[in-house]
């Protein structure tokens, strides 16, 4: 239970990097809302 409670964490983390990324990629190619 632990080891894939911290398996999932490693892998929301990794998703909220990507999506931070994600987000700064639009904020550069596309203009401010």
């Amino acid at each position: 239970m632990t080891s894939q409670l911290s398996h999932h964490d490693g892998f929301f983390k990794k998703f909220l990097g990507d999506l931070s990324v994600a987000r700064d990629f639009l904020a550069i190619h596309l203009p401010e809302h």
